[in-house]
């Protein structure tokens, strides 16, 4: 038996319809196995043992979802004048698990209709892709650029006259700490550039710490590791 066109013969949209048809059954079918469930107040002889007085009534549940989704403590208090029977709402688990039916049905429908050339077929999508764009701020960027110019022309005037020194300089701390005869650099050529005295002093250790002076007082200062103390609290220094 077949659905029929005008003239009384089959044609593909009829039987499409009719393949459609089917496949929704099917599902409903299955939802209903699944999901179909009771829940009835019953008045009448219940599962506790009298002479308890709210014995009167309790819940006739059919079915899984009915089981499954009913409160914990709904069917502890069933009274006549307090009927607290309860159930949470299914709804979310239950279009998840039609989800997961339909998805698995088409994967198998899939693997078992793709032997078929026939079926093949050519489905036009659009495609976005996120992008980020970058877009400048002119007046932050001026803004920045010209403190930035400021900071650098500030600085100039501290090396200005550094042609009277007499040979090129760094200014880099260790060679200014040469100019300044700083004990530590006793031993070091006067004229030794930075980079000479970062090769003479990397394996030499400093701290900063507490030593006697020539007039026997404690005072601070970086010297050797070895001829420094750490400072504690409560040290008096000069």
């Amino acid at each position: 038996m077949g659905i029929l066109s005008d003239n009384g013969t089959k044609t593909p949209d009829d039987q499409r319809n009719r393949d459609i048809q089917t496949v929704a059954d099917a599902f409903v079918n299955a939802a209903s196995s699944f999901f179909n469930s009771s829940a009835t107040m019953v008045q009448g002889p219940g599962p506790w043992v009298r002479p308890d007085p709210w014995a009167y009534w309790h819940t006739r549940l059919d079915g899984l979802m009915a089981i499954q989704y009913e409160a914990h403590n709904s069917r502890r208090d069933s009274r006549p004048t307090n009927c607290t029977a309860a159930w949470t709402d299914p709804m979310d688990d239950m279009i998840s698990q039609m989800r997961d039916l339909v998805f698995r049905t088409a994967l198998d429908a899939g693997a078992y209709f793709n032997m078929n050339p026939d079926n093949e077929q050519t489905v036009s999508y659009n495609s976005t892709t996120p992008t980020t764009v970058y877009r400048t701020n002119f007046t932050y960027m001026w803004t920045a650029a010209v403190i930035s110019l400021l900071g650098t022309l500030s600085v100039i005037p501290l090396f200005w006259g550094w042609w009277e020194l007499g040979r090129p300089m760094t200014f880099g701390p260790l060679e200014i700490a040469n100019a300044f005869e700083a004990p530590l650099l006793n031993d070091m050529g006067s004229n030794s550039k930075e980079t000479q005295l970062m090769r003479k002093l990397s394996r030499r250790k400093v701290m900063y710490g507490g030593y006697v002076g020539m007039e026997g007082r404690r005072r601070l200062a970086i010297r050797e590791q070895d001829s420094v103390e750490k400072a504690q609290k409560g040290d008096l220094f000069y």
